[in-house]
């Protein structure tokens, strides 16, 4: 379900849980760990799927928001279209609604990057048991 009240200010859980996954993972890991790691990596990674859908609603919203401030304040200003236009893009709740709508773009692509991230932790923890395994196969 989308969180329709979500904010980039319920992030910050998330980012503690990030530093303390990132920093268990290590190059020589055994290979119980290592299934441990993937999991908890997978289960982290599709965690994130309702955040960064509430992050694109909170994104879509906010450009509704700074169209609406554009089109109030190009409907009050007077004078030529040409005029209209820059005084719309001066417009305060215009500048703030447009710093808003940049700011909820950029924490989803940190929510996105920060998931993509998981998945090639992932990965590479899957390529490091596979050369525990082969390896331990050569040993028997």
């Amino acid at each position: 379900m989308i969180n329709k009240s979500w904010s980039p200010h319920d992030i910050g859980n998330i980012k503690s849980q990030v530093e303390d996954l990132k920093v268990k993972v290590k190059p020589n890991m055994p290979v119980d760990e290592i299934i441990r790691m993937q999991l908890e990596l997978l289960i982290f990674a599709s965690s994130l799927t309702e955040t960064i859908s509430s992050a694109r609603f909170y994104e879509a919203k906010s450009i509704g928001d700074k169209n609406r401030a554009y089109t109030n304040a190009f409907l009050l200003a007077e004078g030529s279209d040409r005029k209209r236009d820059t005084e719309a893009k001066r417009n305060p709740e215009y500048r703030v609604a447009e710093n808003k709508s940049q700011e909820a773009e950029v924490y989803r692509k940190l929510l996105e990057d920060t998931k993509q991230d998981f998945l090639l932790i992932h990965y590479s923890l899957r390529a490091m048991l596979k050369d525990r395994t082969e390896d331990r196969k050569w040993e028997m």
